[in-house]
């Protein structure tokens, strides 16, 4: 299993506990991203992922995009508590890609994690979660 973990966020000048819906929001634009970013053949960090071999890419006959079943990329999860999110992926040959390698050379392809867009992720759900609490009406 592979986990990511995102807490309580950002350094504000006002003391703000976000709830387990924002952090919920925030988990599965994070899973959405993930997902996207690695179907167009790209890792964590932005870059291309490293090629399969000549043999394998006859077979695929697609760019590099993990996606043989599909299971990898959907087999991940998002729990919120209170001011957390864990996002999950259970599939057993993502850690493969992941950590150890896969084919003849071993070549890791990290694609799951939080990347350089994070930031733009979250700046994009605090400034849509500030203006839905400015909203509320104080009764």
């Amino acid at each position: 299993m592979l986990e990511v973990k995102v807490l309580q966020t950002p350094n504000l000048k006002r003391n703000y506990t976000f709830s387990a819906r924002f952090m919920k929001d925030v988990g599965d634009k994070v899973k959405e991203r993930s997902q996207r970013r690695t179907l167009s053949g790209h890792d964590v960090e932005g870059k291309k992922f490293h090629r399969y071999t000549p043999e394998y890419a006859m077979i695929k006959k697609t760019h590099v995009n993990l996606k043989l079943s599909g299971d990898m990329l959907k087999d991940i999860s998002v729990k919120a508590i209170k001011d957390k999110v864990t996002i999950k992926a259970f599939n057993f040959k993502a850690k493969f890609h992941q950590y150890m390698g896969v084919g003849k050379k071993r070549v890791i392809r990290t694609w799951f994690g939080v990347g350089k867009d994070f930031d733009r992720i979250l700046k994009v759900l605090m400034n849509r979660e500030f203006r839905r609490l400015n909203n509320k009406k104080v009764t």
